[in-house]
């Protein structure tokens, strides 16, 4: 098997300006992902896709593959993680069928600073156990149950949405998880026949609540710096020199 990450990565993030270059408790937010992937010693390249020369710059020095400048039609706020995907793979000549066949893709999200590589060792070997079409994402488990959420209308009265649930107790009531924004395993030909990252037979790993924090906001990433502090997590201390390309 052929393996490779790749790391999406624009420069023109609207909700935190310039997250992937940002400082996060030390380190720019882009070194995180890269460093994880590179000691992981999964796999045979880790690239970034990027638009900007700046993450370009800091994602070359901690160890990764730039191999091309993305354009500017697949850097807007509607371009989909699929299709950077299938841009990587094209750009990279990954998209004939024998060498579709032989690759394993892991798609890692840049703003993933809690990461750690058996993460993505456990990530794989659910694929490896799975079905030629298997695929896998990191998945979060609700903290209270879904079940019994509330709507809230325009005049702030709240109602549950489910109310055949109001007289269940919670320890009752399964759990439930959501897309925790971390990383998706995926097979090459597959995704190439079905470019989904979620599709019917998509196995879940499920990460740790304390590090399942999907960073969208600036509340996020303050509440995922607390927690990386507190659990004692250490950045990336200095840049790699080179990227293992054989397992």
């Amino acid at each position: 098997m052929y393996r490779i990450a790749i790391i999406p990565a624009r420069g023109g993030s609207k909700r935190i300006p310039r997250k992937n270059v940002r400082m996060f408790c030390g380190s720019p937010m882009i070194s995180y992902p890269v460093s994880v992937a590179v000691y992981s010693g999964l796999f045979d390249r880790v690239v970034v896709s990027t638009d900007d020369t700046e993450i370009a710059e800091i994602a070359q020095l901690y160890g990764a593959d730039v191999p091309y400048m993305r354009c500017a039609s697949l850097s807007d706020d509607y371009t989909t993680t699929a299709e950077v995907i299938t841009d990587t793979l094209n750009r990279l000549n990954l998209n004939t069928l024998e060498t579709l066949n032989d690759l394993q893709v892991c798609c890692l999200y840049a703003t993933t600073p809690m990461l750690q590589p058996e993460d993505l060792i456990a990530g794989l070997t659910l694929l490896t156990h799975g079905s030629s079409k298997a695929n896998v994402f990191a998945a979060g488990q609700f903290p209270a149950p879904v079940q019994r959420c509330f709507a809230c209308n325009e005049q702030g009265i709240m109602s549950m949405v489910w109310p055949e649930y109001a007289s269940k107790r919670t320890q009752d009531l399964p759990p439930r998880y959501y897309d925790a924004g971390q990383f998706y395993w995926l097979n090459g030909y597959a995704f190439w026949t079905n470019p989904q990252l979620l599709t019917g037979e998509t196995y879940g790993y499920v990460l740790p609540r304390n590090r399942s924090v999907d960073i969208d906001t600036l509340e996020d990433w303050e509440e995922a710096e607390f927690i990386f502090k507190h659990q004692g997590l250490s950045p990336p201390e200095r840049p790699v020199t080179s990227v293992a390309r054989k397992r």
